[in-house]
């Protein structure tokens, strides 16, 4: 059989072969080859190259992490079958086996998300001019060594995050049980893993394992076993200064007090004994119990199937190893019975009267199950005149220093212990520098082994329960966040730069805010500009609000489109120069964190989220602006010539694209950002299309864009005054760009793709947006046409290009409004979650959660979907619903931009921005700065005046007019009661979103 794998290709091994035995009836499974010397120095030389020159390590984080979904994928298809090899392979039921694989699947799972998600942490050097990183690498050269209880699941946790990591790899199985190991690495291999990147040697520890760990050309060894082989792994890697992972055995207690659950400890306790034989390195093979409940617990468990029912199914007459089979499977290795303690003399020969298969265990015959070791302690219990657990336990006080602890019978680890000496007697030896005694067996029965722990290095009377610090866990054993997987996988090095792959960028903003990678990093370039242009969405606002701006200016109103894009263009810049430093969710909210007071950044943050629901309200209703001029059965309510017709059918329609946006958002980023990229595709290929179509039906001269149709005369402001109402249609357009940064913890290198995406999105929409608005007034037959003003561009569309052209571009328009409405609900998405994340509003902790499974928060899609169909709900009988939601709205957004320009301009003033630690390379304005800022700020104070002066004509008449100042005033100050009362008290990075360092740094 060719079951070694050596850079891409299969070989059966210089080494001869070797039987794989089935250890319930020792039958030969499988033959398998064996490498010998030459293989390890043929698969190391392998490893070596493909890591120093080979692709792997630079292959992009993604890319490995669909190696291993690909594996994932392929465990699934062929789980039965490695389910049964296990089975085969190792003796443990096939229950059990089918856990493991899906345990093995989700390994897989797990470091496909994680990889490439860890940019690594800053580290304060305590000079502010020296910027300090720590970065993980891959190792290098990973031997992995797997134990023979767990093959499969033991490989899985070392090669999925080595492979993850950028490492390459040399497996070494244990010569016991290699089925599955040979299985997996078929599946890595089937799944595209490049030639030398992971290499099979099946083979002993003599021949393959210890020249693997002596081996130079090896960076880390992987090891689970024994203590004494780890030793040897410790001692073999020193000469060449090596990484060392290794994961050894140990005894491990159940320590029970009298107020525990009774039912459950004895589920528990039968269950961490009994599993895979025993075979486990964290079997509670002790049980340690408060003496009031000892009695109790001892006869409960001398009545437990797991113990008692194997007793009574041999004396009935029934097959105990039938009855075993079906729980517990047999002992893996033959080869360390002898090694195992035997039963005291009088039960060992109380079982070979009754189980003389115990006798005629042999290393060709079947080997000993759980079943004989049943048995066995029967035969103690018998002997001993009353039952006692299968495990050994002994009563303690809640208090006391001493406790007493089994010893094993029989080959599955259970059973009476034996006498050797009596506590405080001689003739019991210090095992590893611990005094560890045994007493014979007392006239009730019980049976223990004590150990003085007073005697014991570490032991700690004044400890909690008096429970001494080295006996409630072993330190190898105890809880660490992928210790082993990071020291196996990666190291740590300052001041260093990782490979220049997209998805690990040098400096993604999150450890800057103390944030951890949680969202999933999937968006690309083309999409980050789709996410800023669908935002602002040519289409949608100029075939939404044409109608509004010629009504006020006439064609003369197009001059607003450049004066808007002057101003939001300096906004822009601002913000492509934060973009580049902090990209981040909730762009606004987190760049006047860095820029202001907390107080500041809260309120910027809590008026952008406020109005990216009113936003998302306003863009919906312009469903009904356009599909009615389609088809008229897209009026829902009435033929719309009635006073409420129009927006009761407004509110139907944008109900159903909220609802539309909602799922689409609950079900991950990569699914929004296909459906964004594709709608602004077609938009910008319908705007191109439209723009042609337009210029080659021109009638009128570029004279006529100055053209005021006599708006203004008898105001006292003249012109000047039609024209700042009539600029609102353009302001109401170009905005949103900074979602391309909001969007930034799931971009692909963000530091350099969003700042050109704000930028990109803003010059774009100008330019064609622009072409657009002024060739269809060039375009237009009729300017004098008061229809125009009634239903806008769609009406002049319509007329040069007609019908059937012409409603092929209003779907491409109504294309736009959903894309729109989708890149609106998914930045006050991302803004909650920021904010949320920062326990900076209520219910944070819920609002924050990633969906495992999609990687998406999904509360708040469901949170601002239900926000945005209420303000829907409330308005729906007022008529003038449109305008004022859609001014209220943009109000919002410029007040929030200032928030942001605002403080950033006192910074810059005071010299602060962009400061001596600013990151070189990345988007700067340089000295064009302080003036670009400043007009940023005074062109935003003068959109905000502009936009919320209470017009009559705008608002409509009475309080409506004063809508703006009234809304925002009460949302400003509502946020900043609850804020003031309990949100500032509260506000601090949740923990399960804290950026974690880097373990061993």
């Amino acid at each position: 059989m060719a079951s070694l794998l050596i850079d891409g290709a299969w070989a059966a091994g210089s080494g001869g072969t070797a039987e794989v035995v089935n250890p319930f009836d020792a039958s030969v499974v499988e033959t398998v080859g064996q490498a010998g010397p030459e293989d390890v120095e043929r698969a190391v030389a392998a490893a070596r190259a493909a890591f120093d020159t080979g692709p792997w390590p630079r292959t992009p984080a993604d890319e490995r992490g669909a190696l291993l979904r690909r594996v994932a994928d392929l465990l699934e298809r062929d789980k039965e079958q490695i389910a049964r090899t296990e089975t085969l392979d190792t003796g443990k039921t096939l229950v059990e086996s089918r856990i493991d694989v899906d345990d093995v699947i989700a390994v897989f799972r797990y470091y496909a998300d994680l990889a490439g998600k860890d940019a690594g942490r800053i580290v304060d050097t305590g000079q502010p001019h020296v910027l300090s990183r720590v970065v993980p690498e891959p190792v290098g050269v990973c031997v992995l060594i797997t134990p023979w209880n767990y093959p499969l699941l033991q490989l899985s946790w070392k090669v999925a995050p080595a492979l993850a990591a950028g490492c390459t790899t040399v497996i070494k199985p244990s010569e016991v049980t290699p089925l599955t190991s040979v299985l997996l690495v078929r599946l890595l291999d089937e799944a595209g893993a490049p030639p030398g990147v992971v290499n099979l040697l099946l083979g002993d520890g003599a021949t393959v394992g210890a020249p693997l760990t002596e081996h130079p050309g090896v960076d880390m060894v992987s090891f689970t076993g024994g203590l004494a082989t780890g030793r040897a792994i410790i001692r073999a890697s020193a000469d060449s200064v090596k990484r060392v992972a290794v994961e050894l055995g140990g005894k491990n207690p159940n320590i029970i007090f009298a107020d525990t659950d009774f039912e459950t400890v004895v589920d528990n306790a039968l269950t961490a004994v009994f599993l895979h034989a025993g075979q486990v390195c964290s079997a509670g093979a002790r049980l340690i119990v408060e003496d009031a409940l000892h009695d109790d617990l001892v006869a409960e468990l001398g009545r437990a199937p797991t113990a008692s029912a194997w007793a009574t199914a041999w004396t009935s007459g029934r097959s105990p190893a039938r009855w075993c089979r079906r729980r517990t499977g047999p002992r893996s290795r033959t080869s360390s019975r002898p090694r195992t303690p035997r039963a005291p003399d009088w039960s060992r020969a109380a079982a070979a009267r009754t189980t003389p298969s115990c006798r005629r265990a042999t290393s060709t015959g079947p080997r000993c199950s759980p079943a004989c070791t049943a048995r066995c302690a029967w035969s103690a219990r018998r002997r001993s005149g009353r039952s006692s657990p299968s495990s050994g336990s002994a009563p303690r006080r809640r208090r006391s220093r001493s406790a007493t602890t089994p010893s094993t019978a029989c080959p599955a680890r259970c059973g009476a212990a034996t006498p050797v000496a009596r506590t405080g007697g001689r003739g019991a030896a210090p095992r590893h520098g611990v005094d560890q005694r045994l007493r014979p067996v007392r006239p009730d029965g019980r049976v223990g082994r004590v150990q003085a722990l007073r005697q014991r290095t570490g032991a700690r009377p004044d400890r909690a329960r008096g429970v001494p610090g080295t006996e409630a866990r072993l330190a190898q054993h105890g809880a660490r966040s992928g210790a082993l997987v990071r020291r196996c996988t990666m190291t740590a090095a300052e001041n260093t730069t990782p490979h220049p792959t997209p998805s690990a960028a040098p400096d993604d903003g999150l450890a800057h805010f103390g944030y951890n990678q949680t969202l999933e990093r999937s968006i690309g370039r083309f999409a980050s500009f789709a996410a800023g242009v669908s935002y602002i969405s040519i289409l949608t606002g100029t075939f939404q609000l044409f109608y509004f701006g010629y009504a006020f200016g006439g064609p003369a109103y197009w001059w607003s489109w450049p004066m808007v894009f002057a101003g939001q263009v300096m906004v822009a810049l601002c913000f492509a120069e934060l973009a580049g430093r902090y990209p981040v969710a909730g762009s606004v909210y987190n760049w006047s964190k860095q820029l202001a007071g907390p107080t500041t950044s809260w309120l910027a943050g809590w008026m952008m989220f406020t109005a990216s629901v009113v936003t998302l309200t306003a863009v919906v209703l312009a469903y009904q602006v356009t599909l009615p001029q389609i088809w008229s059965g897209f009026q829902l309510v009435g033929d719309g010539s009635g006073a409420t017709d129009f927006a009761v059918s407004a509110v139907i329609w944008g109900a159903i694209l909220i609802l539309f946006t909602t799922v689409v958002n609950a079900f991950g980023v990569k699914l929004m950002s296909r459906i964004n990229s594709a709608g602004v595709f077609i938009e910008l290929v319908a705007a191109v299309v439209l723009i042609v179509l337009l210029a080659v039906n021109v009638v009128n001269p570029p004279t006529v864009l100055f053209d005021t149709q006599g708006h203004g005369a008898g105001e006292p402001a003249g012109y000047l005054g039609a024209f700042l109402v009539a600029s609102l249609a353009s302001a109401y357009v170009m905005y949103g760009f900074d979602t391309a940064s909001s969007l930034g913890e799931e971009t692909v290198d963000p530091c350099r793709t969003a700042p050109r995406a704000i930028l990109r999105a803003v010059i774009a929409s100008f330019v064609i947006g622009g072409l657009i608005l002024g060739l269809a007034i060039l375009a237009a037959p009729n300017l004098a046409d008061p229809l125009i003003a009634e239903n806008g561009l769609q009406y002049i569309v319509l007329t040069v290009l007609g019908g059937g052209v012409g409603t092929v571009f209003l779907v491409s328009v109504i294309v736009a409004i959903t894309v729109c409405a989708l890149a609106v609900h998914t930045a006050g998405i991302r803004l909650m979650f920021a904010m949320a994340r920062d326990n900076a509003l209520p219910g944070g902790t819920r609002l924050a959660h990633i969906n495992p499974r999609f990687r998406t928060p999904v509360v708040p899609a469901v949170v601002i979907g239900v926000a945005a169909l209420l303000i829907l709900v409330v308005n729906i009988g007022t008529p003038e619903i449109f305008t004022a939601v859609t001014s209220v709205a943009i109000i919002m957004i410029y007040v929030a931009y200032l928030l942001v320009t605002l403080p950033m301009l006192g910074r810059r003033l005071r010299g602060q921005w962009p400061g001596p630690d600013a990151p070189a390379g990345r988007f700067s304005l340089g000295r064009w700065g302080l003036p670009v800022n400043i007009v940023a700020v005074v062109w935003g104070v003068a959109m905000a005046v502009n936009l919320a002066w209470p017009r009559p004509d705008v608002y409509g008449e009475g309080v409506l007019s004063w809508i703006a100042f009234i809304f925002i005033g009460a949302v400003a100050l509502l946020g900043l009661a609850w804020y003031a009362l309990r949100g500032r008290h509260r506000v601090g990075t949740l923990p399960e979103h804290a950026a974690k360092e880097l373990e061993g740094a």
